[in-house]
């Protein structure tokens, strides 16, 4: 339920509450014809909105950005700005699209190019159209809910909810980089472990 409706004023979706407003509704049309139509209106009225980001463009576009700016940052330490193709990129790629993977870590010592790597991945999926959303662990954030966190970064819903409802039932991907500097970056806010685990629930 959460990953096909929304609420405007921000509040979190309860599966519960939209189940029991979905029984009462149901209970009220007994012996009628229940259109899929009419229980979106209805759900509407009560605060529940569906997702339809799929076409809207200016979601996409702020996922886009996000990317953007991830690549960029990436590319700006790259030496002469030139990347070298990494066979690692092509592995987790084959790995995500082919073998149907559900999580894939890149591991490795610093300064061996896992974010190049990861970078790579991401490009290569937005060019094969699927959506993917990527940031790092390492950001400058007052978030305490993967909510919060989604209100950060100007989307509707916490990242991996809006990708999902961007993906609208297809493959996606959430790419999280800098997890290394996740302890570090917690000193500055407490509550960043807690949004990754809220993140990582989410995705699964």
């Amino acid at each position: 339920i959460r990953s096909l409706f929304y609420r405007p004023d921000g509040q979190d979706v309860s599966p519960l509450e939209a189940r029991l407003l979905l029984g009462e509704y149901a209970n009220s049309c007994l012996g009628q014809v229940i259109r899929r139509g009419e229980v979106s209106v209805f759900l509407m009225k009560q605060g529940f909105h569906q997702r339809d980001w799929a076409n809207d463009a200016a979601i996409h576009e702020r996922i886009a950005n996000h990317n953007k700016i991830y690549t960029r940052q990436v590319e700006e330490e790259l030496i002469q700005g030139i990347a070298i193709e990494r066979l690692e990129a092509q592995k987790a790629l084959t790995a995500l699209k082919q073998d149907g993977k559900q999580r894939i870590a890149i591991i490795g010592s610093a300064g061996l190019g896992k974010s190049c790597t990861l970078a790579q991945v991401v490009r290569s999926l937005e060019v094969g159209g699927v959506p993917v959303l990527a940031f790092r662990m390492d950001i400058q954030t007052t978030a305490s809910t993967a909510h919060s966190l989604g209100k950060e970064m100007d989307l509707p819903m916490s990242p991996p909810l809006t990708l999902a409802g961007l993906a609208n039932g297809s493959r996606c991907v959430l790419a999280i980089d800098l997890l290394d500097a996740l302890t570090y970056a917690a000193a500055r806010n407490q509550q960043l472990w807690t949004v990754f685990e809220e993140l990582i629930a989410e995705v699964e």
